[in-house]
């Protein structure tokens, strides 16, 4: 009888998922966790929402916001565009709060400038 070709995958375990689960962990106590205001409905009333970023997040708005660097980040669908922006934006608002033509924030479609409460 030949040999099969059909190759064997090893079954997955719940060490996995806890091993996964715990290096989220780990990074996000490293990452800063700050708070965005969000408009609610149309009565402009403004709650703060707590927000974890992400590694990747942090290095940028660190970058933007210490270190008053200009960039330019995009990626998928999905990946917190938006929302780092949204935190970076609010960030920079307190910064300068005294000059508030010292931020400028650009966005390449409508649909990007809507999602981050711009004009279209």
């Amino acid at each position: 009888m030949a040999p099969s070709s059909l190759k064997r995958k090893a079954q997955k375990s719940n060490e996995d998922d806890k091993l996964k689960r715990s290096k989220g962990t780990i990074d996000s106590f490293f990452s800063p966790q700050v708070s965005i205001a969000s408009k609610v409905s149309n009565h402009h009333t403004v709650k703060l929402l707590a927000v974890t970023l992400n590694a990747e997040q942090t290095m940028v708005y660190r970058m933007v916001v210490n270190e008053g660097k200009s960039v330019f980040f995009t990626g998928p669908a999905g990946m917190g565009k938006s929302l780092l922006l949204q935190v970076i934006i609010q960030a920079l608002g307190e910064k300068y709060l005294h000059n508030k033509e010292a931020v400028a924030v650009t966005a390449s479609t409508g649909i990007a400038a809507s999602n981050i409460g711009g004009p279209y």
